[in-house]
Order: C-alpha cells, then sequence, then structure tokens
C-alpha cells in the first residue's frame, strides 16, 4: 500500500494538465463529515485510501469518493458503467465543499454533464454502490470515466476500471435506528453495515481504523 501510495503522488506532481479522474473509499467522508477539508488541495493526501478491489456483502452498500481535476470552470461528463449490466444499484451525488448554502451532496443523473466550479479546480462526487440482496455472488465490473475536452480543442475519456466483489450476506444482527438525513445518515449505515453496531456517535473519525481492517478482512476471506 505504501509503495501504491508513492506511485501516486510522483503521477499526479508530475501530470501537467492537471486532467485526471480520481476514486477513493469514503475514508475522506469519514474524516470530515463537514466537508471542510474536502478542498482540491487535498486530493494527493488521499491516495492510500484508492480502492481496486472491494468487497460488498449481499444486501450492503460501499461509498466511493470520485474526484475529476481539471482547470476552473472547465466542462466534463462523469459516468459509471458495469458488467454485468444493472447487477449493482448506483447513486451519484455532487459535493460541493466550501460552497455556501449548499450542506448536502445533491443526487445527479448517470450520466451527468457539468462544470468544475469556477473557484475549484475539481469536482467531488459520492457514488454509492449498493449489492440487492439477491445479486449473485462473484465480481462486477465497475468503470467510472470522465470526459474532458483538453486546451488543445480535442478531448477524451479517462477511465478508472476496478471491480466489485458481492460476497455472502452478514449474519442475523440487531437491527439499528439511525438518526438524521442525507450524507451523514448514509455514512453511519455504512459503519453499521461493515462493523454490525450502531455508531455511538455522529463523529465517525473514531471509527476509521476499525471500518479499514473490516474491509481488508472482508476482501481477504473471500
Amino acid at each position: 500500500m505504501r509503495q501504491a501510495s508513492l506511485i501516486f503522488l510522483i503521477w499526479f506532481a508530475t501530470k501537467s494538465s492537471g486532467q485526471e479522474l480520481f476514486v477513493f473509499s469514503d475514508v475522506p467522508l469519514l474524516q470530515d463529515r463537514s466537508g471542510k477539508s474536502l478542498g482540491c488541495d487535498a486530493i494527493p493526501s488521499w491516495a492510500s485510501h484508492a480502492p481496486l478491489s472491494p468487497a460488498i456483502r449481499q444486501g450492503e452498500s460501499l461509498n466511493l469518493l470520485l474526484a475529476v481535476t481539471n482547470k476552473r470552470g472547465s466542462a466534463f461528463v462523469l459516468q459509471t458503467g458495469q458488467n454485468p449490466a444493472d447487477s449493482l444499484r448506483m447513486q451519484t451525488s455532487r459535493l460541493f465543499p466550501g460552497t455556501d448554502g449548499v450542506d448536502e451532496p445533491v443526487t445527479v443523473p448517470n450520466p451527468i454533464r457539468g462544470r468544475i466550479g469556477e473557484s475549484q479546480t475539481c469536482a467531488l462526487f459520492l457514488l454509492v454502490v449498493t449489492a440487492p440482496a439477491d445479486t449473485p455472488i462473484g465480481r462486477v465490473k465497475l468503470e467510472p470515466a470522465a470526459w474532458i475536452p483538453d486546451s488543445a480543442g480535442g478531448n477524451y475519456w479517462i477511465r478508472y476500471p476496478m471491480e466489485i466483489r458481492v460476497v455472502p450476506a452478514a449474519s442475523s444482527r440487531q437491527p439499528c435506528l439511525i438518526d438524521g438525513k442525507g450524507f451523514g445518515k448514509q455514512l453511519m449505515q455504512s459503519v453499521w453495515e461493515l462493523l454490525g453496531e450502531c455508531p455511538e456517535s455522529a463523529d465517525l473519525r473514531q471509527y476509521i481504523d476499525r471500518v479499514r481492517k473490516a474491509r481488508q478482512l472482508l476482501g481477504r476471506n473471500q
């Protein structure tokens, strides 16, 4: 993981165009639900949270943080495909950190045509991937992709190929009544699904190490 992080940082530092697509787990969101630390300058620090083959139990979900980087005000298209088609449910929402009056992610279509904010160099998205209870156990290819025009007038797709490993459902557990709504409720729901216990607080930073270890074990044991 340390080597992968180093490669990521070197790659990011040597990209002159700044036109990229990055995918991370939701750990940066658990670190700061308020979104105050989710600035574009923080993207290199999330290198160790880039997933390649995460596991999801049947009936549960996984949160992914997507970042499209480019010049201020630049247009882009973001879409996420899967194979086999319609194996997983997906919901994409745009995050607006540092934007007055927009505290919660805004649900957007897949694909979405948008622009980088005039005061930003990235656009951030929350992708919630859910494996319905009847999803067959196995692997599903998932590919977030961004279409980005370049300064010379051309355009191209940047793709992030990965796979989702669908594993057997968890054994029965006590129900958890999660208060709240939207973004925070989704993160707390994911903590409960993964750890099997209700979060004691809306401050989820205390669960980060356990969440990371639980995900590693979930993927390793299947």
